[in-house]
């Protein structure tokens, strides 16, 4: 986890700020959208290294983010994924990265677990968790962690907005057009209205149903039980 007031400084900010204007630049586009997962635990962070960015805080079912976890966090390597994420990293940290992932995918072979010892959002406690909860347990918490972190963000309310993923699968249009005012982008361009036609899945809310087991659903009730509960999706 990334603290604004611990771990900003103008170098890095920086240094972060050149690289997204040289990616921004190559696509000769007016705008950039960043969508790593983890950014969730650092709100603070992005927006003392960007000022002026807006924020798009989607909130989703917990159970079907553990579902969707469960499937990355097993994942084997696959290298296209892989060159894709190599392509997107600076030449002089793509080594000690590299070199992370790979003792990370030793690691969880080694330990017997069947699973990468990280995926996704990091949280203090991670590795005390994996050595009490099982791989469902670990998802729960980190979905748990990630919501409980962007809601305790200080953001202006002005540069940030929550929506719902299932209001999306719902009532896409609406909530494109919402998040376009948001970030006053033209709802009635061609490309806009290509994604909302064509990249919502309507069956994908509701397909943890199929994917856990009583034993795990209570495991997952158990780590985050209460914030399902605060965020209406268990009564």
């Amino acid at each position: 986890m990334l603290d604004a007031q611990v771990h900003f400084t103008p170098e890095n900010a920086q240094y972060i700020r050149s690289e997204l204007a040289r990616i921004l630049a190559s696509t000769g586009k007016k705008r950039l959208i960043e969508k790593t997962a983890a950014n969730v635990m650092r709100i603070d962070f992005v927006h003392a290294v960007l000022p002026d960015a807006k924020i798009v805080h989607i909130v989703r079912d917990g159970r079907a983010v553990v579902a969707s976890a469960l499937i990355r966090w097993q994942a084997k390597p696959e290298a296209g994924y892989l060159m894709k994420k190599a392509g997107t990293i600076p030449l002089s940290r793509l080594p000690k990265m590299a070199l992370e992932y790979g003792l990370n995918r030793i690691k969880g072979a080694v330990s017997g677990r069947g699973h990468t010892m990280s995926w996704g959002p990091v949280w203090p406690e991670l590795a005390s968790d994996m050595d009490v909860l099982p791989l469902v347990g670990v998802c729960a918490k980190q979905w748990q962690v990630s919501v409980k972190s962007a809601f305790a963000s200080r953001i202006p309310a002005e540069q940030i907005m929550q929506i719902r993923y299932e209001d999306v699968v719902a009532d896409p249009e609406n909530v494109f057009n919402s998040i376009a005012s948001f970030l006053d982008i033209d709802p009635t361009a061609p490309d806009f209205q290509q994604h909302i036609c064509t990249q919502i899945n309507d069956g994908s809310a509701d397909k943890w149903r199929e994917a856990f087991s009583s034993e795990e659903l209570k495991i997952i009730y158990s780590v985050a039980g209460e914030v399902l509960q605060e965020l209406g999706y268990v009564s």
